[in-house]
């Protein structure tokens, strides 16, 4: 990642937590004001593992909601962005836990990209980071919203110039997530980075797009007040959803997930996806290691005996 992609990550390294985390939270570094709960921003090795704190959370009986990023949380990070493929096992336990809670994927790739890596009906499925949404709630029927669209011809004009340039920028991909557009640069020399941000970023003041940051991407979007907290609020509200007895709870990896960790703070539970060596910094409450975490944290849902029932139509 070159300099500047990762806006949230302690630059000069951290100690690394064991696995679980623990009560009190992972190992941090000694003298770091970041491992204080009283912290806005604190390192993710720091906090509690939600696979421990879990029941704790849910002691309260609200109503459940589920939100879940997709690349790093649902499915591991691969090379190539077509073959993130989901796991068949988290997809059979996705399936039940969408039967039980109301349950939504927020994620950068476009909304058919999405669905065709998922295959479920049962939950909402919000892509392009939240700017493209879609699904089906019982008692509320529809849910369709979409932002910024008139942004479309601007950001399939910048991907043809991104494309251009691919031959230039070894292992480089573009992706069209609709209403997004994602310069991959995972399997590129470290010493290109520079390179490619500085070309990107002329993209997107030349089309007038918003220039933003992920795990190895650069991602243009419309230059609009909307990101994947905003998504989150509407969600909540289009549900129906938005009251003091409903939980939201948001499982995400990414930097684009803080948006969402921060319009949780003080109403609902943030987990983010981060290994024990991460230098991250975040606004989340709680951790999990890795996707297979995760899968693990659905299953603890799947299997909970007392639970009030917010579930999608089939």
């Amino acid at each position: 990642m070159g300099a500047g992609a990762e806006q949230l990550a302690l630059r000069d390294g951290a100690g690394s937590a064991p696995h679980g985390g623990g009560g009190s939270g992972g190992s941090c570094p000694n003298g770091t004001s970041m491992c204080s709960a009283a912290s806005t921003l604190r390192l993710a090795t720091c906090l509690p593992n939600a696979l421990e704190r879990i029941e704790e959370v849910l002691r309260e009986g609200r109503r459940v909601v589920l939100f879940l990023d997709y690349d790093g949380t649902l499915s591991p990070i691969v090379d190539d962005p077509d073959r993130a493929f989901l796991p068949e096992a988290t997809r059979q336990v996705l399936r039940e836990v969408a039967s039980r809670y109301t349950t939504a994927i927020v994620t950068g790739r476009s909304k058919g990209k999405i669905m065709s890596f998922v295959k479920l009906s049962n939950v909402v499925y919000a892509g392009s980071h939240g700017f493209d949404i879609d699904g089906k709630l019982a008692g509320v029927g529809d849910i369709s919203h979409r932002v910024a669209f008139e942004y479309r011809p601007s950001l399939v004009a910048a991907k043809t110039d991104m494309e251009k340039r691919l031959r230039q920028y070894a292992g480089a991909s573009v992706e069209d997530n609709t209403l997004s557009v994602s310069f991959h640069y995972r399997k590129c020399e470290g010493d290109q980075i520079g390179a490619i941000e500085s070309f990107v970023n002329g993209v997107a003041k030349q089309h007038d797009l918003a220039l933003t940051r992920g795990k190895m991407v650069f991602e243009l979007r419309p230059r609009v007040a909307w990101n994947k907290g905003k998504a989150v609020e509407y969600l909540l509200k289009a549900m129906k959803m938005d009251g003091e007895d409903v939980l939201p709870i948001y499982v995400g990896d990414d930097l684009t997930d803080e948006d969402a960790f921060k319009v949780l703070r003080g109403r609902g539970v943030s987990v983010i996806v981060a290994e024990t060596h991460s230098t991250r910094l975040t606004v989340a409450d709680l951790r999990v290691n890795d996707p297979s975490e995760v899968r693990q944290l659905l299953l603890y849902f799947a299997r909970r005996q007392h639970y009030p029932c917010t579930a999608l139509d089939a």
